[in-house]
Order: structure tokens, then C-alpha cells, then sequence
């Protein structure tokens, strides 16, 4: 087992919430970028990276670097999903609990950084 990526940043205790608005013309171009990537050479309408997926490999990617992380260390994505829909047969009426499962991917700092950002979203697949 590989030693964790590590941040000269981090730990720290000037943390800053932000609020970032994606518009849908540029996660168009990403899944766009990111079709190609996967050797779709017409990228389609029923493109198989879900907006979720393509935003999370960006930022994953995106945070590791603005963090100055080791490119020999391992990190971590992690997304908690609501699986509500996908259930089935389905949760019985009146069930009010919660139904999600956890989607986990770990890659080398390394991996993150060469692989295209095709295949670093199908870590988690």
C-alpha cells in the first residue's frame, strides 16, 4: 500500500467556502473533450459521462494540483449517490430513510495527473 498524497498546504485552518456556477456550455465542451478522449470520434447526445462524473474527475484533478500534492502519494475521490431511482424492486411505501451507496476511486498522484480525464472518470465505474 502507497503512502497518502501529501499537500505543503494542508492542514490548515483558513478554509473558504466558494460557490462555483458551471454553465452548460462548458460541460458541453468537457463531455465533448472527454468523448474524444474515450475514442468516441462523433461525440453524441447520449454521451456515457454523466455531468456529475465529468465535474468530479475535473475538480478532483483540479484540487490535487492547486494543492501541490506528491505525485507519488495516493488520493482519493469520494461521492456519496442516491440510488432511490435505481432500486428494484423499490423501497416499500412510506420508507423514509435513506438509500444511497458510496462511489470510491483511489489513483497515484502520477495517474491523476498523465491519464487523460476519460480515464480517470472511469475509476469510479
Amino acid at each position: 500500500m502507497g503512502s497518502l498524497a501529501t499537500s505543503p498546504f494542508l492542514p490548515t485552518t483558513n478554509l473558504l467556502h466558494e460557490c462555483v456556477n458551471v454553465h452548460a456550455n462548458n460541460i458541453k465542451r468537457l463531455k465533448t473533450t472527454l468523448q474524444r478522449e474515450a475514442g468516441n470520434e462523433v461525440p453524441n447526445e447520449s454521451c456515457t459521462f454523466t455531468t456529475l462524473e465529468i465535474l468530479g474527475a475535473y475538480v478532483w484533478r483540479s484540487r490535487f494540483i492547486a494543492l501541490k500534492h506528491n505525485s507519488d502519494g495516493k488520493t482519493a475521490f469520494c461521492l456519496a449517490m442516491g440510488i432511490r431511482h435505481l432500486l428494484n424492486p423499490p423501497l416499500p411505501a412510506g420508507y423514509y430513510g435513506n438509500a444511497f451507496m458510496s462511489a470510491n476511486a483511489v489513483l497515484t498522484g502520477r495517474d491523476l495527473n498523465e491519464w487523460p480525464l476519460s480515464r480517470v472518470e472511469e475509476t469510479w465505474k
